[in-house]
């Protein structure tokens, strides 16, 4: 069954929000709640995305900023942020990740440093230390960065100059401070090792001497109480002149300062005295330069926790397998392949069903009905949360625009008080009434459950006086309910719509898909029969709902049915258009890359035959000049005789065989187009198919060639109607002009039509005195055919016609013989 989680209407701001003209602005915060409600559990589970973004920062910085995680208050840097964590998202998919940084923490030391005469402990500079040089990384990246707006970004950040070469000066990368960090340090420091060397060289000789050796356990020189000694027997203390200062756990050994070492250990404790105070003083001036660059520290800190969140953020959308969203212009929103986050980090992507969900524009409320279990209440909060993430600049679980919302109200989970004598339908009331306050057209409303805890009747009335408050106002409203009263109201009122949740009864378990423009069933008495429960017991619900009911039920089942059906089916259809437009475009890529093809074929073509021409005309005129200078013809004669051999070889040794044009390619007198290999367009003044010749005009010079090397650009005008009447005074038979080609085309053209250009065509040829002719009509539906040799049969100028042979087109060609004399 569904988590009854505790909540409570929840307005995101809880102060008026400044409103530019067309800019109602955005919500402030999930978890400020309305006045007089009773402090919820989160009702959107907020607390735990954040949690999830916390477990993947860097550092308490950025942890920080998840934790205290709100939506931005205005529509700019709402905008602002989704860009530039889609700026992170880009430059992480280039393979160009940000530093992941492991900052210590510094801001103690930050309030430490501020207080009049406190000095930072070495610990505090090294962790100081530490963080800058950590930071220093983000500059780096900032001058290797390829998105503008993240290059911008991290141009922003700025390292305290002065603070950073101070402590580069004075610390070392151990966190200790370096000799050289003052003068007065080194001196000292150089002083203690001097007394150092000298107290334990001292004592090692000591040791080795033949007086001492055998009153030691051994002759390592140790330290005790900040003093070098020697390790003396028990036994022997007495006869060593000295101070013990300890002694082993066993008793056997006593740790002793022979008197004529006393003084140089004073020495040294001196000596570690004078560099303690220098290094103090050295101390004392960090501490200071750090109090000069406090509020560039904090702003380090606050960028530093702001870069650790948007990295956080990208881990998370990355986990997610969601996108950037978009913030959309108005109270509207379309979500694609959306789910709730928490269930994808819960079960992983492939474990959550997701789902598309637009609202906005003309519909702007959503009743969403089915069994319990069927994922009412996630889909809710998946909108919610969504929403909220997305005002926060985080990713969302799918993809898509979310909505320009003033504020967003849930009324989600039980929260019935006995402290505050409330029921669970008390408490929905008191949560309605927050929702109702100001309600306008740029209010988010989730409800869950509208109308429950109460009398279904009056449940019932009341949702739906809810829905129409919600309609009326112009809100974008979620709505879960079990009631069939407020299905009907959405099936019957505008802006309102239904969507169900199914539910697999053979399986008992929800689908979790949104069926669209369906209203739900709760399925119980089908349950309740899967699980065993008697069929007496079923029987008997089964007469207590009534025939009007049960029929009721049996339509939705039927319409359920036609619908799964006609979803198969439009998905089949859309699969099969799918696959036309796939073919359709390679068809168009294939087409565009053989014109291509084609067009640098000509270009080559041409090339070259301009390079063989301007050669000869290079020649021709070398042979001219040698012919005016000497007068010697038979040298001119051989030149000339020489180029003509020339192009004899080039050209074909045989006549090559008409080219075979495709049907589908149908040249007309008036086409334009191009003749390989001339490179310029001309128009069409002749046609031969029996020859696979065309002849083209080029600008007034006629040139002919092959008919499969013509690429058509543009196709014919087209003709007059036919059967005009002739010219006053009549002409002779023979007067037709003579056809454009012996060759008639009449395919796609309608009978009468067809008719008509056939007797204009036969006038013609027959007035001209062509012998014979031949007429294209095609196969097909065998009308056309039919009627032209009607036609043929009919006109006395016809001697015999019939079809031609199969190479030539068989039954889809006629050959017509004019009679002779004609």
């Amino acid at each position: 069954m569904e988590r009854n989680e505790a909540a409570v209407s929840q307005p995101i701001s809880d102060r008026e929000i400044p409103r530019r003209a067309g800019d109602p602005g955005l919500a402030t915060a999930l978890g400020r709640y309305a006045a007089g409600a009773t402090p919820p559990d989160d009702p959107l589970e907020v607390g735990r995305v954040r949690e999830a973004l916390r477990e993947r920062t860097a550092h308490v910085y950025g942890a920080e900023r998840a934790e205290a995680l709100d939506p931005l208050t205005d529509a700019e840097a709402v905008a602002g942020r989704l860009a530039l964590a889609a700026a992170v998202a880009e430059e992480t998919a280039a393979g160009r990740s940000l530093p992941r940084l492991a900052l210590p923490e510094i801001r103690p030391a930050l309030q430490r440093a501020s207080i009049e005469g406190a000095v930072l402990e070495t610990d505090e500079l090294g962790a100081l230390h530490g963080f800058l040089r950590a930071a220093a990384e983000v500059e780096a990246c900032a001058a290797e960065a390829e998105n503008p707006r993240l290059a911008e970004f991290l141009g922003g950040f700025v390292r305290p100059e002065e603070l950073v070469r101070h402590l580069d000066r004075i610390m070392d990368p151990a966190g200790g401070i370096r000799d050289q960090a003052s003068a007065e340090l080194a001196a000292a420091r150089s002083a203690v090792r001097q007394a150092r060397d000298r107290v334990r060289g001292h004592l090692e000789q000591r040791a080795q001497s033949n007086a001492l050796r055998s009153l030691l356990q051994d002759t390592r020189v140790t330290l005790r109480q900040g003093r070098y000694v020697l390790p003396v027997k028990a036994e022997s203390q007495g006869r060593v002149k000295g101070v013990v200062h300890a002694a082993s756990g066993s008793g056997e050994t006593v740790f002793m300062e022979p008197l004529d070492a006393v003084s140089l250990n004073n020495a040294l404790e001196q000596a570690e005295s004078e560099a303690l105070r220098a290094e103090y003083q050295v101390r004392v001036l960090a501490t200071r330069a750090v109090a000069r660059s406090r509020e560039e520290l904090e702003g380090a800190v606050g960028f530093l926790g702001l870069l650790d969140l948007l990295q956080a953020g990208e881990r998370l959308r990355a986990d997610l397998g969601g996108a950037i969203p978009k913030l959309a212009d108005g109270p509207e929103f379309a979500l694609e392949a959306v789910a709730h986050p928490l269930l994808v980090l819960e079960h992983g992507q492939e474990g959550v069903v997701p789902t598309d969900l637009a609202l906005g524009g003309g519909d702007r409320c959503l009743v969403v009905s089915g069994p319990n279990t069927g994922g009412k209440t996630v889909l809710l909060k998946t909108v919610g949360l969504a929403h909220w993430m997305a005002y926060c600049g985080l990713p969302v679980a799918g993809r898509g625009r979310v909505g320009r919302f003033s504020d967003l109200w849930a009324v989600i989970g039980d929260q019935q008080s006995l402290a505050a004598d409330l029921s669970t339908f008390s408490a929905q009331l008191v949560r309605l009434k927050g929702v109702l306050e100001g309600l306008d057209a740029h209010r988010l409303v989730l409800i869950d459950e509208l109308g429950s805890g109460t009398n279904p009747g009056e449940g019932s009335a009341l949702g739906v006086a809810v829905l129409e408050r919600l309609r009326q106002a112009g809100a974008v409203a979620l709505v879960s309910t079990h009631l069939d009263r407020l299905k009907h109201y959405a099936v019957r009122s505008p802006g309102v719509i239904n969507a169900a949740l199914s539910f697999d009864v053979e399986r008992l378990a929800p689908t979790y898909r949104v069926e669209w423009a369906q209203a739900g069933r709760s399925q119980a008495l089908e349950i309740a029969a899967r699980l065993g429960l008697p069929d007496d017991l079923l029987e008997a619900a089964r007469d207590a709902l009534g025939e009007e009911t049960q029929e009721v039920e049996r339509l939705l089942a039927e319409r359920d049915r036609l619908l799964a059906e006609a979803n198969r089916e439009r998905e089949e259809a859309a699969t099969t258009r799918q696959r036309a437009e796939a073919a359709e475009r390679e068809a168009r890529a294939l087409r565009e890359r053989l014109a291509a093809e084609r067009e640098e074929a000509f270009g080559k073509v041409e090339a070259e035959w301009q390079r063989t021409l301007e050669g000869a005309r290079r020649e021709v005129r070398e042979i001219i000049r040698h012919l005016k200078e000497s007068g010697n013809t038979a040298a001119a004669d051989e030149g000339l005789a020489r180029l003509d051999q020339q192009f004899r070889r080039q050209a074909p040794t045989e006549q090559p065989e008409p080219a075979i044009v495709e049907e589908s390619l149908e040249v007309a007198v008036g086409d334009r187009g191009r003749l390989a290999p001339f490179r310029k367009a001309g128009e069409v003044v002749a046609v031969d198919h029996d020859r696979g010749e065309v002849e083209l005009d080029l600008g007034g010079k006629r040139v002919r060639g092959d008919l499969a090397n013509f690429q058509r650009t543009e196709a014919a005008a087209p003709r007059p109607e036919v059967g005009a009447p002739e010219p006053a005074g009549g002409t002779s038979r023979r007067g037709p002009a003579l056809p454009e080609s012996t060759r008639l085309d009449l395919r796609g053209q309608r009978r009468d039509e067809a008719l008509a250009t056939l007797q204009h065509f036969l006038d013609n040829a027959y007035g001209a005195g062509l012998g014979q002719v031949t007429v294209l009509h095609g196969k097909g539906t065998g009308v056309l055919a039919e009627a032209v040799q009607q036609a043929l049969t009919d006109d006395s100028r016809v001697a015999r016609f019939g079809h031609a042979r199969p190479e030539e087109g068989g039954a889809g060609v006629t050959e017509v013989e004019f009679k002779k004399g004609g």
